[in-house]
């Protein structure tokens, strides 16, 4: 983890809603501990449930086993293995 935290925001348009959060823990942890109920499952980057568009910013993907080639071509992150490293806009598809 990033010894130096910074404030991010998060944006989820499927939630309409903008949360405060950090560079040193994964969205999905973020998400929920604002109140949001995220679709997840294994939590480990690899059914792929938390899979989400990531529409502006950066992250630093963990893992990649839930996703395709195709997938990780076209800006989809895990959030359950992604840590913001800027202010981020993402949107579910589920």
């Amino acid at each position: 983890m990033n010894n130096n935290t910074n404030t991010i925001s998060i944006t989820f348009l499927s939630k309409q809603k903008n949360i405060q959060g950090n560079n040193n823990t994964v969205i999905l942890n973020q998400g929920e501990k604002a109140g949001l109920i995220l679709p997840h499952s294994c939590l480990r980057g690899q059914c792929g449930r938390c899979k989400a568009k990531l529409i502006s910013g950066e992250v630093k993907q963990l893992k990649t086993d839930g996703l395709t080639t195709a997938e990780q071509e076209n800006n989809y992150i895990l959030l359950c293995s992604c840590i913001p490293l800027t202010d981020v806009v993402i949107k579910h598809e589920s």
